[in-house]
Formats: structure tokens, C-alpha cells, sequence
């Protein structure tokens, strides 16, 4: 897509860098294991077993508190890059969470390229503060929905917290001018308000989606825990670490942490805690993604909806009791069907059970 190949970050929604979260977590895990070494071993093992102890406990949502929406569709008409079924995605997902799962129409905001007014086209802007109104107050067993339709991007990463050089990122209708949304501007307005019991169902037809929200818990459709995200987070970050700390002018210090960090590294135990605590939520939040972060998602001309927009409401609509394995199996064939080279992923923000009925 080459028009948002030279597209920039979105530079004032105002989170803090990974790696500086990651250095004050390191910090207080250190002063924690200080503190953990003057108790009894029967202590300290729970504490490492949990390695969440310091968050609020995780609840589920029965999502049967407020529901809201945000549905986002964008098929960047008279450029270069124009799409076909973004916008008919959006609203299709709006009239199946007010058919299906009973979400008032008062409480979903629409944003496509075909909006009324400024106000409801899907600006930069206009996304972020959207994603504030979403999970504004949010309470336990309220449901929320968020949909994203339209391109996804990966954008040369500036702080050194990218293996592979790159952020993944969304890429708004204005965003050669404004800039994109990256992964962990998206975490930090979607999932970091939520307490424990709150559910955020997200779901992202877009390419390079895979880990659009950076939840650690990715599952694979035998139901198994397939990869936690963990090491990777940590390792990648270190730069980003090294640098937010030298840019304070806390060099020696920075030194110090590094040196440390880095010796931890060989300690799986330590990547695990900094890890789980980090990327973790109390807030029950699910993911369904289009594709892994290397791979592209398809727009179904022919269809008028994007492959796993289509995929997910004609499984939803034919069995709306099915469980996520199911959900996810289904949405993988459906793929596989059409020869699409697309694999879609289920992502969590903590361990679930997988053998239960979808629910929003």
C-alpha cells in the first residue's frame, strides 16, 4: 500500500514509551525480590508461580453490564489505495451487535469515509477520541466493541523497540497528513483504562493485525496457548530502555539497569514476570485478527466485505453459540477455502478458556 508507506507515527496522543514503563516494572520487581528474600520460601515460590501479584485480579465479564460500540470503516475512496468493502463491513457489524448480542444503536459510534458530517468520518482525530468515549467509565460486565476495517501498516520503528524495524499500525483517513496509530498507542487507549470484569471484544480486518493491541496470550485453534509474546517484549525494548533513560540524562544509572536487565534476560523466570505484568490486563479482553503481523488481509471485491469480516458474521449468524476454538477454527477455514494466505489469530490479555460460547 504505498500510500501510508511513508507515513508517520501519531506523535501527540501522549503514552509513555515501552521502554520506560519497562524500567520503572524492572525496578519495582527488583525491589520486590529484595523484599521477597526476608520471607518464607513457601511465600516467595507463590509469588514467582503467580507473577501477577501486584495487579488486580483478573475477572470475566458476563457482559450483561452498558454495552458500547466504536466501528470503524475506511475505504480510502479516490486514492491510490481505495478498498471496496470497509465501509459495508463497518455497518454490517453494527447491524449484527444490535440484532445479535442486543447493543443499543445510541451507543455505537460509526466512522466511514461516507459519514454525514466531519465528525463521524474516520479522521485520526476523530478514531482517538472515539476509542476515549469507548472505554470512558467503564465498569465491570460492561461489554465493549471495537472494529477496525480499512488498511494496516507497519512503519519504520524510531525508538530501537522493534525487532524487525517496524510498529504495526492502523492508518486512519487522513493519515498522510496525521499520522498513524501504533500498537502501543492502541494498548494504552483500549486496554490500560480497564478494570478487572471489563470486556473489550476488538477485532481488526487489516493486514499485518497480528498483534495490533500487543496482548501477551495467543492462542492456536487446538485451544492451546501458542505463544505468549513475553521474551520477545522484553528483549525488543531494551533499546528503547537504554535510550528513554540516557535522553533523562541518567546515564550512569542507565548503565547500571541495562547491565542488569540484560543478565536477567537469561533468567526465563524474570522474562516471564516482567513480561505477564507488563502486557497483562485485569480487563478481559479479546482479539480476532485478519492475518499474523507478516501477512496481508484480503478485501473480497466480489463479496463487498473484507475475508474476515465475512468469515465472522457468517459463522456467528449460522451457529451464535459456538465456542472461540470453534470461532477461530471457522475462520481459519474459511481462509484456507478460498486459497487466501491469510491465517487469522485469537489473542487474549490473560489466559482463557477457549472451550466456551462467544459472547459480547
Amino acid at each position: 500500500m504505498p500510500l501510508f508507506h511513508r507515513s508517520k507515527k501519531r506523535d501527540n496522543v501522549n503514552v509513555k514509551s515501552r521502554g520506560e514503563r519497562l524500567v520503572e516494572k524492572y525496578l519495582s520487581l527488583v525491589e520486590q525480590d529484595n523484599n521477597t528474600r526476608s520471607s518464607s520460601p513457601e511465600s516467595e515460590d507463590v509469588k514467582k508461580e503467580d507473577g501477577n501479584s501486584n495487579k488486580e485480579d483478573f475477572a470475566v465479564s458476563n457482559c450483561n453490564g452498558t454495552k458500547k460500540a466504536l466501528l470503524i470503516g475506511i475505504n480510502y475512496t479516490g486514492t491510490s489505495a481505495e478498498l471496496n468493502g470497509c465501509v459495508n463491513d463497518a455497518k454490517a457489524l453494527k447491524e449484527f451487535l444490535v440484532d445479535q448480542y442486543d447493543f443499543p444503536e445510541s451507543n455505537i459510534r460509526l466512522l466511514t469515509d461516507d459519514g454525514e458530517d466531519e465528525a463521524s468520518h474516520p479522521t485520526c482525530t476523530n478514531i482517538v477520541n472515539g476509542m476515549r468515549w469507548l472505554v470512558n467509565e467503564p465498569e465491570p460486565n460492561d461489554s465493549y466493541f471495537f472494529f477496525y476495517s480499512g488498511h494496516g501498516t507497519q512503519v519504520k520503528d524510531t525508538s530501537g523497540d522493534e525487532p524487525d524495524g517496524f510498529d504495526e499500525a492502523i492508518c486512519p483517513l487522513d493519515a498522510d497528513e496525521n499520522g498513524v496509530l501504533i500498537d502501543d498507542d492502541m494498548h494504552e487507549l483500549l486496554v490500560t483504562p480497564l478494570p478487572a470484569g471489563a470486556r473489550l471484544t476488538a477485532m481488526f480486518d487489516c493486514c499485518f493485525s497480528g498483534t495490533a493491541l500487543d496482548l501477551p496470550y495467543v492462542y492456536s485453534t487446538d485451544g492451546k496457548l501458542k505463544n505468549t509474546n513475553i521474551t520477545k517484549y522484553i528483549s525488543r525494548n531494551l533499546l528503547d530502555a537504554a535510550h528513554t533513560y540516557y535522553i533523562k540524562q541518567q546515564r550512569e544509572s542507565a548503565k547500571g539497569i541495562i547491565r542488569r536487565m540484560s543478565h536477567d534476560l537469561l533468567d526465563i523466570r524474570h522474562v516471564e514476570k516482567m513480561g505477564k505484568e507488563q502486557l497483562s490486563s485485569a480487563a478481559d479482553v479479546i482479539m480476532i485478527s485478519g492475518c499474523k503481523d507478516d501477512q496481508y488481509s484480503a478485501d473480497k471485491p466480489s463479496e463487498g466485505h473484507g475475508a474476515l469480516t465475512s468469515a465472522f458474521l457468517g459463522a456467528l449468524k449460522e451457529d451464535p453459540h459456538q465456542t472461540y476454538q470453534e470461532l477461530l477454527v471457522q475462520l481459519r477455514e474459511s481462509c484456507e477455502k478460498q486459497s487466501l494466505r491469510q491465517r487469522p489469530q485469537l489473542s487474549a490479555s490473560h489466559p482463557v478458556d477457549l472451550d466456551v460460547p462467544f459472547i459480547c
